[in-house]
């Protein structure tokens, strides 16, 4: 092999650089090597020949083989690039591309492989690249780039396939003659690569610090998320954490001065976070507390006039927050109150006109806020109402078509509101999803889940679509997650967490990946350390 020439290739432009989160699985070869009719070479192996040789002379073509194991099962391929760099060659004449062909048998050998034994390409070429040596004896490290988007549904296949292995022919048709590195060179940014960007994959995030279930999860306007309260094996928490996407690393840090589960943890417009209610050893507590990023301490806020878990806490347009229902130990709740974050202070709303705990409250676009279903402490509920803050008044809205309790809600682009799923009397779960249009004030049907569930997460994806994870179906626990589409109006199977989680949380990052955390794998009170991130391919 000529020596590695000192000057180094242009970086080749990417088609997937503008992708965010960037999901990317960059390979190099398990096998390559040359065949050639040579002189008298149609049963010579080149396999340990030091290089990778292309040419139209003596149909000298090039084989590349890869293994996909390392993506992970079930992922969605976004873009492929497959690279070599040539490090000399010569232009003569005519067609001077590179052209990459499929060949589906991946059995050839390294060092068995031959001109007369080689396996057949099939179809059309998948994409090309050019590259221009003057005169034979010139040097020069170049990158051979091909992004070609036909190179997609070939990997899609292959890493769907029983091996997870896909092969390349280098065929080039003119008078051009290039050199490439093998997979075996010493410097490995010159062995050939293929780089697979994708989605619709979990990944394995950092150990938590502490196992936990029923707790809270808070985006930071950093980006960062911070993880408080909630409960294990060992009873209610008072600790918390703060991961950090960027480096995939957890912090400890300050730990609150209550011990609490089933709380509220809202973000105010001031960085800090806001702590409400929840339950303990000693019941439920109308205590809050502030936490400061910046600092990783908590600080005393005012109590809620009433104690209460299992309520709600909607941020208006105007800062205030709005805290509706909740259980007090014995019923739900019809009490609101208001907490203003400049002055700290709390103030009574009106009263809404059912007792509500295990519902849900969505901001609607128009600043009003949409309370659905829940539990009155005697009976599921399907009814509805709006909050207005300009009359600070309640006032009833459609009927859903099914009780949900326990069900999860958000707001859609189009500005209508999707419930999803939750149990209706006798504990029952339902599968049904409904979508509320704030203008008629009437609620519409649309497609139901495969699997009904409670103690799940739902969220909304910057697409617009809508996840649900995890859960009980009530029998099992599930690692299922579905995806909803609001232009179909369906439901399909996203690719399953890691294992089974009910009572976790999930939380959108910043770069659109969903982070879930802790909660619990089977029916014991035992929790989770584990979290991991999703990213879906209809994000990126």
């Amino acid at each position: 092999m000529a020596p590695e020439a000192s000057s180094s290739p242009a970086e080749p432009r990417s088609q997937a650089a503008a992708l965010t989160p960037a999901l990317v699985t960059v390979l190099e070869p398990e096998a390559d090597s040359t065949v050639t009719t040579g002189i008298f070479e149609e049963d010579t192996n080149f396999g340990g020949a030091g290089e990778l040789k292309v040419s139209v002379f003596f149909q000298t073509t090039a084989f590349l083989r890869f293994n996909l194991g390392a993506l992970p099962a079930g992922a969605k391929v976004r873009s492929v690039k497959l690279t070599t760099t040539a490090f000399t060659g010569y232009a003569g004449g005519y067609d001077g591309n590179v052209y990459t062909y499929l060949v589906p048998d991946n059995t050839w050998g390294e060092y068995t492989i031959t001109f007369n034994n080689r396996p057949a390409h099939v179809g059309g070429p998948l994409g090309s690249w050019f590259l221009w040596y003057p005169y034979v004896g010139y040097y020069e490290d170049k990158a051979g780039v091909n992004e070609d988007p036909s190179l997609v549904p070939v990997v899609q296949s292959a890493m769907e396939a029983s091996d997870r292995r896909i092969s390349f022919q280098l065929i080039n048709p003119g008078y051009y003659d290039t050199y490439y590195y093998p997979r075996e060179a010493a410097d490995a940014t010159k062995r050939p690569k293929l780089e697979v960007r994708y989605g619709d994959a979990w990944q394995t995030a950092s150990t938590a610090p502490s196992v936990r279930t029923k707790h809270s999860a808070t985006l930071l306007a950093d980006g960062r998320v911070l993880v408080a309260g909630g409960a294990n094996n060992a009873g209610w928490l008072d600790s918390a954490a703060v991961y950090s996407p960027a480096t995939d690393t957890w912090t400890s840090t300050g730990s609150m001065s209550v011990k609490r589960y089933g709380q509220g943890a809202t973000l105010l417009a001031s960085g800090e976070v806001l702590v409400t209610g929840g339950q303990n050893t000693g019941g439920v507590v109308a205590s809050a507390e502030r936490y400061v990023p910046s600092t990783g301490t908590w600080s005393a806020a005012a109590s809620m006039a009433t104690a209460r878990f299992r309520h709600t806490v909607t941020t208006l347009n105007d800062g205030r927050l709005l805290v509706a229902g909740g259980f007090d130990g014995s019923l739900g709740l019809t009490s609101t109150e208001l907490y203003n974050p400049l002055t700290g202070l709390w103030s009574s709303g009106p009263a809404m006109s059912t007792r509500r705990y295990g519902h849900s409250a969505t901001l609607l676009a128009d600043g009003r806020v949409l309370i659905t279903g829940g539990h009155t402490g005697g009976q599921t509920l399907a009814t509805a109402e709006v909050y207005d803050p300009a009359t600070n008044s309640w006032t009833a809205t459609g009927t859903m078509g099914s009780r949900h309790f326990g069900h999860g809600a958000t707001l859609l682009a189009d500005g209508r509101v999707l419930v999803a799923s939750g149990l209706t009397p006798s504990g029952v779960l339902t599968p049904t999803t409904e979508l509320y249009s704030p203008a008629t004030g009437t609620w519409a049907s649309t497609g139901s889940l495969a699997t009904a569930r409670s103690e799940f997460s739902l969220v909304a994806l910057p697409s617009g679509r809508v996840l649900v994870l995890g859960g009980t179906d009530g029998t099992t626990i599930t690692p299922s997650v579905e995806r909803y589409d609001v232009a179909t109006g369906t439901w399909t199977q996203a690719p399953p967490m890691s294992g089974p989680r009910r009572n976790l949380t999930a939380t959108v990052l910043l770069d659109g990946r969903v982070l879930a955390v802790g909660g619990q794998a089977d029916a014991s009170t035992a929790s989770l350390v584990s979290a991991e991130h999703f990213t879906s391919i209809t994000d990126l």
